[in-house]
């Protein structure tokens, strides 16, 4: 989850690992943003 929501948030990671991921994540942004909008 804390993933999901660093990428919502558009979090710059500065670790050497983020420089070759380079997956988007629109998948698990997605779900996190549509659990969430079910919880209100």
């Amino acid at each position: 989850m804390r993933l999901a929501v660093s990428k919502i948030l558009n979090h710059v990671e500065s670790e050497v690992t983020a420089t070759y991921d380079r997956h988007g994540y629109e998948v698990e942004k997605q779900a996190a943003l549509e659990g969430w909008a079910w919880r209100r």
